[in-house]
């Protein structure tokens, strides 16, 4: 979206390359300025665990304003044609479109992937047997109805055949709707929420590594908190370090397949352990009931199934990347499980 500013923000703006062999490394622009960023949210979050957090909140509150005058004034004002909307000769979607489902489906999800990151925060929670079932409900909800509210005033902007393809669609569909001087307000909004999900994660990843630090299956140093401003600076340090790799690894549409298709597995893998510990451990309290118990969590199950399989069909290379990459933690797992730890 800032390659709308400048080229040499974009990912086709190649700042170097280098050949091994068969394969090319390129860094772009986008990949220098996504290392910026990524850096700059990780020195805000160790700085201090409530400088984080009120940072977090002010981007949040202003992307969720910003957006939702979006798609309201985009409905009342912008100039867009209700009969997008309408069935064609091939209906509304073109031949070939529910073979490709599964694998578009890893795209939506991920915009959902925050949708259980408030457990991550369980421990700094006041009354997490209230506040964490709540939030996780209602955040969900009003994400889904933003991100309807999204994907409906892009359809009422352009043709489903006009967005194909198209990575910066919010900055296409708002100079269908408004003109081409809106698109710099739109790009720069665009960029911002990305920049708060970024964010996002960077304040709750690192929790999962200081808890499992802390359960020693991983080193004890990552349960480490910073002496001065009391964040998980190690856990911080470790996630930007591998994201930076990422970022410098591979295009959008794989990286977003690679850890797109092992968040779905992992999050099946989660939904799938409600049923095991009903049956193994039944004694154990449970707060929270799951409504339509087991239907829920199976068709929970179901459903990331078809998508993985689908998806290792259509994009084999980023998947096994993801499935190789679990692998090699599990090796690692036993081995400091049965290190001696020091709570």
């Amino acid at each position: 979206y800032l390659s709308h500013f400048s080229p040499s923000f974009g990912p086709e703006y190649i700042l170097a390359s280098l050949d091994f062999g068969g394969w090319q490394w390129r860094l772009s622009g986008a990949q220098l300025f996504g290392m910026v960023a990524l850096w700059l949210l990780t020195l805000i979050h160790i700085s201090g665990v409530e400088r984080g957090a009120r940072f977090q909140v002010l981007i949040t509150i202003g992307k969720v304003v910003v957006l939702t005058a979006l798609v309201v004034l985009g409905f009342l004002l912008g100039t867009g044609d209700w009969g997008h909307f309408a069935t064609g000769p091939e209906g509304h979607l073109p031949p070939g479109a529910l073979r490709n489902l599964p694998v578009s489906l890893i795209f939506v999800l991920y915009c959902y992937s925050g949708w259980n990151a408030a457990a991550y925060l369980a421990g700094e929670v006041r009354d997490p047997h209230r506040n964490i079932p709540k939030s996780l409900l209602v955040g969900t909800v009003f994400v889904g109805i933003l991100y309807m509210g999204l994907n409906l005033l892009f359809i009422y902007s352009l043709p489903l055949s006009e967005m194909s393809g198209v990575l910066q669609i919010g900055e296409k569909a708002s100079q269908a709707l408004f003109g081409a001087s809106a698109t710099h307000l739109v790009a720069t909004v665009m960029a911002l929420s990305i920049l708060a999900s970024a964010s996002a994660m960077i304040l709750a990843g690192p929790r999962v590594y200081y808890a499992m630090a802390s359960d020693g299956v991983i080193p004890r140093q990552l349960a480490a908190v910073h002496a001065r401003y009391r964040s998980p600076a190690a856990s911080i340090l470790l996630q930007s370090l591998w994201t930076s790799v990422l970022l410098l690894s591979g295009t959008f549409e794989q990286l977003i397949i690679y850890s797109g298709f092992m968040l779905v597995l992992f999050s099946a893998l989660a939904v799938a352990s409600v049923i095991v510990l009903r049956i193994r451990k039944p004694e154990l309290r449970r707060p929270f009931r799951v409504p339509l118990y087991p239907f829920t969590p199976l068709l929970f199950v179901g459903f990331s199934v078809w998508i993985l399989y689908f998806t290792l069909l259509d994009k084999p290379k980023e998947s096994l990347l993801g499935i190789a990459t679990a692998c090699i933690s599990i090796p690692m797992f036993y081995y400091w499980r049965k290190r001696p730890h020091r709570p």
